[in-house]
């Protein structure tokens, strides 16, 4: 019977091993989940950085104001750009695809996309009186990180959270995360870095299941107090509020302050 037992347990460490090792392998295909490209009508902006091509849409051109739009991890952005158009006639809106979302190349990671997000604020600067960034899901990170290193005037995150390293703890808690994740979208990390003038509105699903509230209330605690403004959008999900309207008259209201 002894023996047994210690079979078993030799056993589970096997198992857990392995599933540690599967995990670590193949983190990434359960973190990002590239959308293909698809027929469309908006202008496209193709940018080329060292090996990388960087594909960006880019909505009503030659406005004084920009925004910079970065989207969540299973988001087809073609598809949010609508919503934008509509909402935002008086912007200039730049819609970055990550590497191996839409046309845009490269290896797929944190750092990619993080430089890719600032090479492309770098390229439309001159242009703009003003820029502004929204960040969705995953995309909150990456706007946070571009606000902590550029001027941005307005700063809007559509279910953020605090790291993606949380978050994952969470759903997979048996696992040391924090050791093995390669791309932790670290947001606390840079939140006292963004420019004390950026005015930051953050909205929440009232339904989130995929991005609970306590990660979300845990970045809040850290951004400044005087500049942040915060909406639940009632009836809503961490899926179905990019196409909420209220939430688009919430943002509108809040750049048109600037």
């Amino acid at each position: 019977m002894q023996k047994i037992l210690k079979n078993l347990v030799k056993l589970s460490i096997l198992i857990y091993l392995v599933m540690v090792a599967i995990l670590y392998i193949y983190q990434r295909d359960l973190l990002f989940f590239p959308q293909p490209k698809k027929n469309h009508t908006f202008k496209e902006m193709i940018l080329k950085q060292k090996d990388e091509k960087i594909d960006v849409l880019v909505i009503n051109q030659n406005k004084s104001n920009a925004i910079l739009y970065f989207g969540g991890n299973a988001e087809d952005i073609s598809q949010t750009a609508p919503n934008f158009k509509k909402n935002f006639p008086n912007h200039t809106i730049y819609m970055l695809y990550y590497p191996q979302y839409g046309n845009s190349k490269g290896e797929l990671s944190q750092k990619n996309i993080f430089d890719n997000a600032l090479f492309l604020y770098n390229k439309i600067k001159a242009k703009h009186k003003t820029i502004s960034t929204i960040g969705r899901s995953l995309g909150t990170g990456v706007a946070i990180y571009t606000a902590s290193k550029k001027d941005i005037k307005n700063l809007v995150l559509i279910t953020p959270y605090d790291s993606i390293t949380n978050v994952a703890q969470g759903r997979y808690p048996i696992f040391p995360i924090p050791l093995l994740i390669k791309d932790p979208f670290n947001s606390l990390q840079y939140v006292a870095n963004i420019n004390i003038k950026s005015n930051i509105l953050v909205f929440l699903a009232s339904s989130d299941k995929v991005v609970p509230h306590k990660y979300a209330n845990n970045l809040i605690k850290h951004l400044n107090k005087d500049k942040t403004i915060v909406k639940t959008i009632a009836n809503t999900t961490h899926g179905t509020i990019i196409n909420n309207q209220l939430m688009y008259k919430n943002i509108l209201d809040f750049l048109d302050k600037e």
